[in-house]
């Protein structure tokens, strides 16, 4: 034999020599020689009763075998040898102790070997189970583990008997039926394991170890092999000596036996695992339900853990070595685990089916909750509390999961303030809030503040806890800046020094700050849930600080849940973003978030209803998503719905709960696939949508020009990016307007399909009046204003839109205040918009000649249009209050219907009245439009050469702008009655006695006409005056009803006689009588060269004009051009 510190195993040679040996005895010593001392006898028997597992007195007790008379001590002998065994534990110390039993069954036979394995096999039997059932819970689980204890060493010395043959050999010497080698063994261990079939899992570590130590010799070798170190020391001699000792068919039976005891446990691993689930759902649905956590419960539950942990171990271990799959366990079936169970946080793990974005909105949310600071790697471990000993820190994680079910006492006094809570009703919060609502020792103001209900909980600092001057004044600017926090890096600096000044009071002054947030700053929140987050590892009493104040506030508000006040209405808010913030960064119990989500539920009114919806939309897609609360939450949730359906909520009510749900559960969307473009569509894109801006607008004009301009599929392209202009931001649609105008003057065609386009989505737009194009109208609309500010579109475009905006879709083109149009509401005051978007866009220009009368004409006509209207929103009230100022400060707006269309009714009847003058202020405004300035440059068109400065400023004379204005022609005509024959008739008598009471009082300024000598014609007195009234110009209602075939058939025929007209009167009766003159006659020569001279000097003064014009604004470039000079920057104007 080998010492113990030596050897692990028995050697292969020595247990088939002591088999050999114990079968066939060698003959006994004579008693003569041996040694009868008394003293030496009781000796021996003491030595082997205390030390026969030392391998000292193994090699004495062996020589004393056989030099001591021993036959008169045998039972004592037997008795000791038990009692020796059960002090056996290692494989040394059994293999001695057979050695030891082995030499004396070799001198004594069956006289000690019988007896003493008599006594031996009674040390494997199993208690009495009416002795068991006598006994307490805990003493009974005790007797079980230490009968194992004893068992497993005595079962193994058991196998080293059949193997080295001391129980055939009884057998062979005694007479009886003989016993095959292993059949013992197979008997005790059958019994061991099926005594107890309701608790199979009480002796599975004699399985294991049986199967472990002896798998190779009592099983068969396909079933298991040998263990490692058996492998390593095994040798030739081990297989054809110690493998054939047992017989095949013993080896199949022990094979059979292990492999349905496998199976029985197997089926008892599944079958507590779904009990252990279903207990698991009960104990969250109870802790759900009534927001605490029972401790019968979690005692129960982790006892049965514990159980099934062993099971589940053991039957790993005893799979592996019988070469059988372990069973396979149900996957769970409940939202909750083990964490909701014994009271800690959520577990950080997701369901399967919850992605990254079930979760978290994006990725920067993901990293504020998720990437914490880790305190030990920026303070010093000693000021954190905790030991920088590997080995006393494992020590300290082992004892804390050991006494995992011990909960903290704030834990413990969380969980008896929660016992108090009902389902539904409520109990007061008598311990920290009095009868009037108000904190206990807290003023009625500080209660209306808010602050003090969390901070009314937190416990008072003792004496020997305060801060000395120096920290505590440092702690003291510490959470100023900590009430400025702005970002994580600001506040995982603030929270490093913090842990610099950890002290208890330091602590307890951090909760009471943390507690007293101001209500309106509840953005602060999740900054200080991100600080606790950080704390809490090292500081748990500060998060269980907080999380109890935090849950005795939700408590009595839901006390004072059927009281609506603004002040209460804030402190709910600033609680449930508490408890939201808390839930993301992992503090909050999964049955503390269910259960308050259901105490809102269960009473879904009134302010419950805000509440449930703030916890929705603050942490309702973390706790769905959650492994741990994904089923729960979508019950909860389809309540929730079936309340709202069910209960009479109004209608703001039920849009919060659907905002909330929607919020927290977003419905299931297909995968928007990218839309296919082409190489050269992504190049025009990303010119026009990402590189175009104010500096690089001349750099995209000249990448566009050399485009494939002859390829239908690039213009289209262009086009299309160049109409939809919502599509680019708005400060840059002027920059578009600019690209078109420059497009303009190389390809017309394409600048004409553009303002088309633009034009026909505005008519579209005004004709379906769909709400979610309101901010494509408005682009549009600014779009086509900056197109008329670069010359791109003239003056009657834009005129006629803003006159389309105001008669499209109403009667006869005018809109009235009873008639409603489908297409243009009095309610709805978007096309008021885009009137004054275009207005402030391009109104500016209209401020001369005829385009200012007809830009008056039009806000007339606009302010009707708005009578008929609502009265408009402040906001479009103020939109056109700036519009007006802009344009028209002293504008005379009209404040009823009745006085807008008198104005306007006015308005076009005095349009007939003044064609010649408008004729002559058009042509005016030609002449002013051909001399006025471009708003933008003129860029180069030199594409190769030219270097262009910062600070070179390049300002061009847009010249020669001519629009073709129309007059009071282009005003919308709306329909009159006809006259009738006696309205014509009283109108020429009328005319005719005005004309008469004219030429009477003018009588003595006639001068006398020349008549022809040869028609023998009488003299005609012409008077001056009336030679105006019968002029062109005199007469300028004769003027307006010319069509144009006369006038020019009367030019026609001015090369051969003269039309005049001529004043008759007959009686009272006067009449006109239209005579031709011959062109040669002299008062044609007369009448025609007073024409030319008139027209020869209106040219002259109009050259004068212009002159004058040219003269300022060269004077005006000259200072520009010193002022500019004088500030460094060269200016150069370039003529077009």
């Amino acid at each position: 034999m080998e010492g113990g510190n030596k050897t692990q195993s028995t050697p292969p040679s020595k247990r088939a020599a002591l088999r050999l040996a114990n079968l066939n005895p060698a003959a006994p010593p004579t008693s003569n020689s041996l040694d009868s001392s008394l003293k030496k006898n009781t000796a021996f028997i003491k030595r082997l009763k205390t030390g026969l597992h030392t391998y000292e007195n193994v090699l004495v007790l062996i020589k004393e075998t056989g030099t001591l008379s021993l036959d008169k001590y045998l039972s004592e002998i037997s008795i000791a040898s038990n009692e020796g065994l059960t002090k056996c534990k290692s494989a040394a110390e059994i293999w001695g102790a057979i050695e030891v039993i082995s030499a004396l069954h070799q001198r004594f036979s069956s006289s000690f070997t019988e007896p003493f394995i008599q006594q031996f096999l009674s040390g494997l039997a199993l208690p009495n189970k009416q002795y068991l059932a006598g006994l307490a819970p805990d003493q009974r689980e005790r007797e079980e583990n230490s009968r194992i204890i004893r068992q497993r060493s005595l079962l193994r010395c058991l196998a080293e008997f059949d193997l080295v043959g001391l129980v055939r050999g009884v057998s062979k010497q005694s007479g009886s039926a003989t016993v095959e080698d292993g059949e013992t063994t197979f008997g005790v261990l059958k019994d061991l394991l099926t005594a107890n079939r309701e608790a199979l899992f009480i002796p599975l570590p004699l399985a294991v170890s049986f199967s472990k130590q002896f798998g190779s010799l009592y099983l068969p070798t396909t079933a298991a092999g040998p263990t490692p170190s058996e492998a390593a020391n095994q040798t030739e001699v081990s297989s054809t000596t110690d493998d054939l000792i047992i017989k095949t068919t013993i080896k199949e039976k022990f094979k059979k036996l292990l492999g349905q005891y496998f199976d029985a446990l197997s089926r008892k691993a599944v079958s507590d695992h779904v009990k252990l689930q279903e207990l698991e759902k009960k104990n969250c649905e109870a802790a759900i339900r009534s927001g605490q956590i029972f401790d019968d419960r979690v005692q129960t539950f982790e006892k049965l853990t514990k159980d099934q942990e062993k099971l589940w171990n053991g039957i790993l271990s005893l799979a592996e070595t019988l070469s059988l799959s372990p069973p396979t366990l149900p996957g769970p079936d409940t939202a909750s685990s083990s964490n909701a169970i014994t009271g800690t946080g959520l577990s950080s793990n997701f369901g399967t089916g919850a992605s990254e974005l079930g979760i978290w909105s994006d990725e920067e949310e993901k990293k504020f909750y998720e990437d914490l600071l880790d305190l030990k790697d920026e303070v010093p471990i000693m000021l954190l509390g905790i030991s920088g000993d590997p080995k006393k820190e494992n020590e300290s994680k082992a004892d804390q999961a050991d006494g995992e079910n011990e909960q903290p006492d704030a834990q413990a006094k969380l969980e008896e303030e929660m016992e108090k809570l009902e389902m539904k009703d409520l109990s007061p919060v008598s311990d920290v809030y009095d009868d009037s609502g108000e904190p206990k020792g807290a003023e009625p103001d500080e209660a209306k503040q808010g602050s003090s209900s969390l901070a009314g909980t937190a416990e008072p600092s003792s004496a020997a806890d305060t801060l000395a001057s120096g920290p505590a004044a440092r702690l003291t600017a510490l959470f100023t800046r900590l009430d400025q926090v702005y970002n994580p890096d600001a506040l995982d600096k603030i929270t490093v020094e913090f842990a610099y000044l950890n002290s208890k009071a330091a602590r307890n002054r951090l909760i009471k700050h943390l507690s007293s947030v101001n209500k309106n700053r509840t953005d602060l929140i999740r900054y200080y849930a991100r600080m606790l987050a950080t704390l809490s590892k090292f500081m748990p009493d500060v998060l269980t600080g907080i999380l109890a104040n935090v849950h005795e506030e939700f408590r009595y508000l839901q006390r004072k849940r059927k009281f609506v006040a603004q002040e209460l209405h804030a402190i709910r808010s600033k609680n449930v973003r508490w408890i939201s913030e808390l839930t993301k960064f992992n503090l909050v119990p999964s049955h503390l978030i269910l259960h308050i989500i259901k105490v809102c539920l269960d009473d879904l009114h009134g302010t419950n209803v805000e509440n449930l919806c703030d916890l929705l939309e603050g942490c309702g897609r973390w706790v769905l998503n959650h492994a741990e609360t994904t089923q729960k939450m979508a019950q909860l949730l389809d309540q929730m719905q079936r309340k709202k359906a069910s209960q009479n909520l109004d209608s703001r009510q039920i849009m919060l709960l659907e905002n909330a749900y929607f919020q927290c559960n977003p419905p299931d969307r297909p995968i928007i696939e990218p839309k296919h473009r082409t190489p050269m569509e992504l190049y025009i894109r990303y010119q026009l949508y990402d590189c175009l801006s104010k500096k690089s607008v001349d750099r995209t004009i000249k990448t566009l020009r050399k485009l494939h301009w002859n390829d239908p599929e690039v213009v289209k392209l262009l086009k299309n990016i160049l109409t939809k202009v919502w599509k680019v931001k708005f400060g840059n649609i002027y920059l578009l307007a600019i690209i078109v105008y420059d497009l303009s003057r190389f390809h017309a065609d394409f600048t004409v399909s553009i303002v088309d386009q633009v034009l026909e989505n505005i008519r579209y737009s005004m004709e379906i009046n769909i709400f979610k194009h309101n901010q494509q109208r408005i682009a549009t609309i600014k779009y086509l204003g900056e197109l008329y500010n670069y010359r791109v579109i003239d003056s009657r475009v834009i005129f006629d839109t803003l006159w389309s905006f105001v008669t499209f879709g109403h009667l006869d083109g005018r809109p009235w205040p009873d008639v409603v149009s489908p297409i243009d509401t009095p309610d709805d005051f978007f096309r008021v918009r885009m009137v004054c978007t275009l207005l402030n866009t391009c109104g500016h220009c209209f401020d001369r000649g005829s385009l200012k009368r007809r830009l008056n004409n039009f806000l007339k006509f606009f302010i009707m249009y708005l009578r008929c209207k609502e009265p408009p929103p402040m906001d479009v009230d103020f939109l056109l209050q700036d519009t007006f100022e802009e344009l028209r400060p002293k504008l005379n707006i009209y404040s009823t219907y009745e006085e807008a269309s008198k104005a306007v009714q006015e308005m076009f009847s005095s349009i007939p009245d003044r064609g010649e003058k408008a004729d002559e202020d058009g042509l005016q405004e030609d002449e002013e439009g051909r001399d006025g300035e471009d708003k933008r440059s003129e860029p180069e068109d030199n594409e190769e050469g030219g270097s262009e400065s910062d600070n070179d400023t390049v300002m061009a004379d847009e010249g020669d702008r001519a629009e073709a204005e129309f007059e009071e022609e282009d005003l919308p005509r709306f329909p009159t009655s006809g006259a009738t024959a006696e309205e014509e008739e009283e109108f020429e008598k009328e005319l005719a006695k005005m004309i008469a009471e004219t030429t009477t009082s003018s009588s003595n300024a006639n001068t006398t006409t020349e008549s022809s000598a040869t028609n023998g014609a009488r003299k005609v007195e012409r008077n001056p005056m009336a030679g105006n009234l019968f002029s062109d110009k005199g007469l300028p209602i004769l003027k307006t009803f010319i069509q144009p075939a006369a006038q020019k058939n009367s030019l026609d025929n001015q090369g051969e006689a003269m039309t005049f007209t001529m004043l008759t009167k007959k009686g009272n009766k006067q009449q006109l009588k239209t005579m031709q003159i011959p062109s040669n006659s002299s008062i044609a020569v007369h009448t025609r060269a007073q024409q030319m001279h008139s027209q020869v000097e209106h040219q002259q003064l109009k050259k004068l004009v212009l002159d004058y014009e040219m003269r300022e604004e060269a004077n005006e470039r000259k200072s520009i051009a010193a002022e500019m000079t004088r500030k460094g920057i060269n200016v150069k104007f370039l003529n077009e």
